[in-house]
Protein backbone atom coordinates (compact mmCIF):
# COMPACT_ATOMS: atom_id res chain seq x y z
CA UNK A 1 0.00 0.00 0.00
CA UNK A 2 1.10 3.60 -0.96
CA UNK A 3 1.65 6.39 1.34
CA UNK A 4 0.16 9.52 0.95
CA UNK A 5 4.06 10.70 0.88
CA UNK A 6 5.06 8.07 -1.48
CA UNK A 7 2.09 9.88 -4.02
CA UNK A 8 3.59 12.94 -3.35
CA UNK A 9 6.93 12.11 -4.36
CA UNK A 10 5.72 10.64 -7.88
CA UNK A 11 3.68 13.35 -8.78
CA UNK A 12 6.73 15.75 -8.22
CA UNK A 13 8.49 13.22 -10.14
CA UNK A 14 6.18 13.37 -12.67
CA UNK A 15 5.93 17.00 -12.96
CA UNK A 16 9.64 17.43 -13.51
CA UNK A 17 9.85 14.96 -16.33
CA UNK A 18 6.96 17.01 -17.64
CA UNK A 19 9.55 20.49 -17.93
CA UNK A 20 11.46 17.62 -20.32
CA UNK A 21 11.27 19.15 -24.12
CA UNK A 22 11.20 15.63 -25.30
CA UNK A 23 8.74 14.42 -22.54
CA UNK A 24 5.33 12.73 -24.01
CA UNK A 25 2.39 12.31 -22.05
CA UNK A 26 1.29 8.66 -22.03
CA UNK A 27 -2.03 8.81 -24.06
CA UNK A 28 -4.27 5.97 -23.27
CA UNK A 29 -4.98 3.20 -25.95
CA UNK A 30 -8.44 3.81 -26.28
CA UNK A 31 -7.87 7.30 -27.69
CA UNK A 32 -6.15 6.50 -30.96
CA UNK A 33 -7.14 9.76 -32.41
CA UNK A 34 -4.77 11.87 -30.21
CA UNK A 35 -2.16 10.17 -30.62
CA UNK A 36 -2.57 9.86 -34.53
CA UNK A 37 -2.87 13.86 -34.51
CA UNK A 38 -0.15 14.79 -32.42
CA UNK A 39 2.12 12.34 -34.65
CA UNK A 40 1.28 13.41 -37.85
CA UNK A 41 2.07 17.15 -36.88
CA UNK A 42 5.20 16.42 -35.35
CA UNK A 43 6.07 14.89 -38.91
CA UNK A 44 7.93 17.59 -40.18
CA UNK A 45 6.70 16.38 -43.54
CA UNK A 46 3.32 17.50 -42.83
CA UNK A 47 4.72 21.36 -41.89
CA UNK A 48 1.83 23.90 -42.79
CA UNK A 49 -0.78 20.93 -43.13
CA UNK A 50 -4.15 22.24 -41.56
CA UNK A 51 -6.17 20.55 -38.89
CA UNK A 52 -8.70 19.88 -41.46
CA UNK A 53 -5.86 18.22 -43.54
CA UNK A 54 -5.12 15.72 -40.55
CA UNK A 55 -8.87 15.34 -39.54
CA UNK A 56 -9.69 13.82 -42.92
CA UNK A 57 -6.45 11.51 -43.15
CA UNK A 58 -8.01 10.55 -39.55
CA UNK A 59 -11.45 9.57 -41.36
CA UNK A 60 -9.63 7.83 -43.91
CA UNK A 61 -7.12 5.56 -41.67
CA UNK A 62 -9.95 4.45 -39.23
CA UNK A 63 -12.07 3.49 -41.82
CA UNK A 64 -9.30 0.74 -42.75
CA UNK A 65 -9.10 -2.67 -41.16
CA UNK A 66 -5.75 -2.78 -39.05
CA UNK A 67 -3.72 -0.54 -36.87
CA UNK A 68 -4.66 3.12 -36.39
CA UNK A 69 -1.50 4.60 -35.55
CA UNK A 70 0.39 7.34 -37.85
CA UNK A 71 2.76 6.61 -40.81
CA UNK A 72 4.77 8.75 -42.37
CA UNK A 73 2.98 8.59 -45.88
CA UNK A 74 -0.76 8.42 -44.92
CA UNK A 75 -1.05 11.99 -46.36
CA UNK A 76 0.26 10.78 -49.71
Amino acid sequence: MKTYREVVVAWDEEEERKKDPSYKEKIAPQFEYNPFIRDLFADPENNGKSREEAIAAWNNIKKRPGDNTYTANILR
